[in-house]
């Protein structure tokens, strides 16, 4: 009598669980939405932005295309999350017959975030080439130029090495033809792989792209610091003053990227190691949800904060906002 009268209790007991799960589970999709939204929205007027710069001259060649490249990627990112959260593939339609290898496609490679994290190691990878442009630039100007001619070629492997290295998020999911369900892969049998795949991808995707952002934004900074004292002591006036404050601009941009890659990519990293060597993953679990949202953030204000802090690019929008002009001639 007692275990049929409490069964019925437990049953509500889970799904009130359940359905507060579920609350929270939306309530979180707002502002990562909203972030995402304002993410495709300022990519959008940063290429417009740097089109327009580069014409003026304002921003030298290998800087727009290392951050016009980031914009794009960083676009891409804003809009698969938005489609990611708030798209089930087991809430559509079955299709049958001839049609079936495009649920499996999807399942396989869009619900196994296979093109989101694609694009993510593409965008963290590109911040340390921007890091080492300006590393380039500063430090050894003389081989500026090379590296310019290089730096497509760089984008390129950039996009084909993500690809390749990503591909193993095709077995992330499997999928149920009988019934048409996709569902994550219990990480076991042969899949036990995935494990030590995991912690490959959070040193590819995470540690070098971040050593990588401390080591040459400090050599930057260096190099930077160095050379304001020379000025300090060879020149003084106008120009001098215009020079260290250029210098300090730098220095403000390259330590708030670094600071923003570690504060807003730790947790994702972590919870995806986590629940990976638990052998299991679930990309749509409300924490995964929660981190995306966090990268999202740093993808959606990273680049603009980079062309922000840059010199003359400030006073250039403000007189083209003020004015309507743009004949402001800096260099």
């Amino acid at each position: 009598m007692f275990n049929q009268t409490s069964r019925p209790i437990d049953d509500k007991v889970e799904n009130q669980f359940q359905l507060s799960i579920q609350f929270w589970f939306y309530l979180i999709k707002i502002p990562v939405t909203i972030i995402n939204i304002i993410g495709i929205i300022r990519n959008i007027l940063l290429i417009v932005m740097l089109i327009v710069l580069r014409k003026k001259q304002i921003l030298s060649d290998a800087g727009v295309i290392v951050l016009l490249n980031e914009a794009v990627i960083n676009f891409q990112a804003s809009v698969y999350t938005v489609i990611y959260t708030f798209t089930d593939l087991n809430s559509l339609p079955a299709t049958y017959g001839d049609y079936e290898w495009v649920r499996i496609l999807i399942c396989l490679g869009w619900h196994g975030q296979f093109a989101y994290w694609t694009v993510y190691c593409a965008s963290v990878f590109n911040e340390m080439i921007l890091a080492i442009e300006r590393y380039v630039a500063i430090v050894y100007p003389f081989h500026h130029m090379s590296f310019r001619k290089r730096l497509q070629l760089i984008i390129a492997l950039n996009y084909i090495g993500n690809i390749i290295f990503n591909l193993p998020f095709f077995v992330y999911n499997d999928y149920d033809s009988e019934i048409h369900i996709c569902f994550a892969r219990l990480f076991d049998g042969i899949y036990i792989l995935i494990r030590w795949y995991a912690v490959a991808w959070s040193v590819e995707a995470y540690i070098i792209p971040g050593l990588g952002l401390i080591f040459f934004n400090l050599m930057t900074i260096i190099k930077l610091k160095h050379s304001d004292k020379i000025l300090d002591t060879s020149t003084s006036g106008v120009s001098s003053d215009l020079k260290n404050k250029a210098s300090r601009l730098l220095v403000k941009t390259s330590i708030t990227i670094t600071i923003s890659y570690f504060l807003t990519m730790t947790y994702i990293n972590y919870f995806y190691v986590a629940q990976t060597l638990e052998g299991f993953y679930d990309p749509y679990d409300i924490r995964n949800v929660i981190g995306i949202g966090l990268a999202t953030f740093h993808f959606s204000f990273n680049p603009f904060i980079v062309l922000f802090f840059l010199p003359g690019v400030r006073r250039f929008l403000f007189s083209f906002i003020t004015t309507g002009k743009s004949e402001l001639n800096i260099s």
